[in-house]
């Protein structure tokens, strides 16, 4: 969401590994709070939000870039212009909200199931899943729809 784009399927496993596991919450917290500082310090994030320079800046910049307003971006704006959070934690809190969470669930499920399922980036299938969700929330049939191809199946040797 931050960069414009979905992740590839290398940098989901890479990303993936750095928040997963049998973590307590309080681990896992941990985790999520690192991989958010740590994203915030990739290459192509900085090239994009570098150049802001204060906290509305910066956080106009990622919401602009998400298309949606979060009910907290002002909060958060004044909080990382006063140096109160760091930028990780203000890209971290915008993300987290309900609004852009829910604007890129679908998007983001279909995504994972073929990263999970398919092991690779997703085809022109995508948008047909991704239609599929935001018309009937069937999610169930989208999962079917995996586990049940062929591709999926050979992984098993079970065509």
């Amino acid at each position: 969401t931050a960069l414009g784009r979905k992740p590839t399927f290398d940098e989901y496993q890479k990303d993936f590994r750095q928040v997963a596991g049998f973590l307590t919450a309080t681990e896992l917290e941990g985790r999520k709070a690192a991989f958010a500082e740590e994203f915030s310090q990739r290459a192509e994030f900085k090239s994009k939000y570098d150049s802001k320079s204060d906290g509305a800046d910066y956080v106009n910049a990622i919401v602009a870039t998400a298309g949606v307003v979060p009910s907290n971006k002002t909060d958060v704006s004044n909080r990382q212009g006063a140096h109160i959070i760091t930028r990780g934690q203000a890209l971290r809190e915008l993300l987290e909200s309900p609004e852009i969470s829910a604007r890129f669930f679908n998007e983001a499920f279909v995504v994972i199931g073929y990263f999970a399922y398919l092991r690779r980036e997703p085809d022109a299938q995508y948008l047909v899943w991704l239609n599929t969700l935001n018309t009937t929330g069937n999610y169930r049939q989208m999962i079917r729809g995996f586990i049940e191809s062929a591709e999926y199946r050979a992984r098993f040797g079970l065509n």
